[in-house]
């Protein structure tokens, strides 16, 4: 019964009739475990190589649709109080966090909601089919000349922007002047908080928002009594309310009801065992 042939064994055979060269079958042995070791090194290579690809430095476009003037970069990393308490920024961007969904999303972000953007801690925390939201950290939160007595710094920002077109036709605002003004197509906006106000009642609003770690699930009792729960994934959760029309003329309509339904009830937060997890300073 013949042993199967060893590749290896024959590439290097050809290249030893190659150079005239006669192989010691001594030598032959002590080769076999050295091309092991080889192969396992170029794996070793190739796997570096893309630890080192997830890890490279990203330098997206800020601002620049519409005019939008960009906000500035952060002058040094994120802060390590908020990395500890969110397990989303403490692990690292991945492919999606620098999606084209993303890129378009951050052309819209300017200098009306703060400077010095935190470009490493850009996460991605849902994609819907007309909606991107992001968590964006900043150095500082504000429009320009709101003072400092009146910016946030160190702020947290829930980010959310819609696709273009999203917002149907463009339409038009009247400046002091009296020129009207063509609005853009995108339509965006930000929930932003300090690292207290995410500890004390999480950032967002109502129907969903970024939470600590710990926090497992979100529950919400409607003022009509309905329950309504949701994951937490990636310090977010978005409560199933939107897109859910209960009764009125038409989905539009229903939809408004029901969001009226919720508005100002306040969220519990549960942890991996169903049980409440205390808001405040923790």
């Amino acid at each position: 019964m013949s042993r199967p042939t060893d590749p290896f064994d024959e590439l290097r055979v050809r290249l030893e009739q190659a150079h005239a060269v006669v192989p010691d079958p001594t030598q032959a042995r002590r080769r076999r475990p050295s091309r092991r070791v080889a192969l396992l090194g170029v794996a070793g290579i190739l796997a570096t190589g893309t630890a080192v690809a997830a890890t490279a430095p990203w330098s997206p476009t800020l601002g620049g649709d519409h005019g939008i003037e960009p906000p500035g970069r952060a002058s040094r990393p994120v802060p390590a109080a908020q990395v500890q308490a969110l397990a989303v920024l403490r692990r690292p961007q991945t492919d999606a966090d620098r999606s084209a969904p993303v890129l378009r999303a951050l052309r819209t972000v300017g200098r009306y909601l703060g400077t010095g953007v935190h470009v490493e801690g850009i996460r991605i925390l849902r994609r819907h089919r007309d909606r991107t939201i992001l968590l964006v950290p900043l150095q500082r939160v504000g429009p320009p000349g709101i003072g400092r007595d009146r910016e946030l710094r160190d702020a947290l920002c829930v980010y959310e922007t819609d696709v273009p077109g999203a917002a149907g036709p463009p339409g038009t605002v009247t400046t002091r002047s009296g020129a009207a003004v063509p609005l853009p197509q995108h339509v965006s906006g930000a929930a932003c908080g300090t690292l207290a106000d995410l500890r004390r009642r999480g950032i967002g609003g109502t129907t969903a928002g970024l939470v600590p770690d710990g926090v497992a699930r979100v529950r919400l009792t409607a003022r009509d009594g309905e329950t309504l729960t949701a994951p937490v994934r990636d310090n977010y959760y978005e409560l199933p309310v939107r897109g859910r029309p209960r009764g009125g003329a038409g989905t539009d309509a229903g939809t408004e009801r029901r969001l009226r339904d919720v508005s100002g009830r306040p969220t519990v937060w549960l942890d991996a065992r169903g049980r409440p997890v205390p808001k405040g300073d923790r």
